[in-house]
């Protein structure tokens, strides 16, 4: 039986690393020329959806570096 007490090195853990997926957000919407109330509409909510993809990938990644659990 070996003892990690007596062990001359010390474990290390791997760093981590954010999938190169989430450095990217979604990006945000071309302001139509001339819109009508209908592109105007759609341009908000693809305005939203991009903030959103972009607050979740932030997210995620505190999580990566800060788990909840306290465990990195």
């Amino acid at each position: 039986m070996f003892l990690q007490g007596c062990a001359a090195t010390i474990p290390q853990q791997a760093p981590l690393t954010i999938p190169a997926n989430m450095l990217l957000c979604q990006e945000a919407p071309q302001v139509p020329n001339e819109p009508t109330d209908k592109d105007l509409a759609y341009y908000i909510l693809d305005l939203s959806n991009a903030g959103a993809d972009c607050r979740e990938k932030l997210h995620a990644i505190k999580n990566i570096e800060e788990p909840e659990d306290g465990e990195k």
